[in-house]
């Protein structure tokens, strides 16, 4: 399920986003709160998969895979398309499960609104 982090969650993601290999200005100004977006976790206290979106549409998505989180991840992606920008911009050196799947292509999902 997709929850949005309270205080105590925003403050591990900041410590799990620090210790990323793939670090994004945009996306730590998001956690930081000095950018407008959105933060997700698995848990709303204490997440360790986390979805990062930017009013940009700039996005990540890191921690530990979650596949329950993923699939709540692919309805917000592609059946409710809840998100603010027109397009979102994952940029991550992982993709969620639903798109890295056997027999799905990265090019299948074109998320926009």
């Amino acid at each position: 399920m997709l929850e949005k982090l309270t205080a105590n969650g925003l403050e591990k993601a900041k410590d799990l986003y620090s210790k990323n290999d793939a670090f994004f200005p945009l996306i730590a100004s998001v956690l930081s709160e000095s950018q407008i977006g959105v933060v997700f976790g698995d848990d709303k206290d204490s997440p360790e998969e986390i979805y990062t979106e930017h009013s940009f549409g700039f996005a990540q998505i890191f921690g530990k895979q979650n596949e329950d989180f993923e699939s709540s991840l692919k309805r917000y992606f592609l059946i409710e398309k809840n998100f603010l920008p027109q397009k979102v911009r994952l940029y991550t050196p992982r993709t969620p499960l639903f798109i890295s799947s056997p027999g799905v292509g990265i090019l299948d999902y074109i998320v926009c609104k």
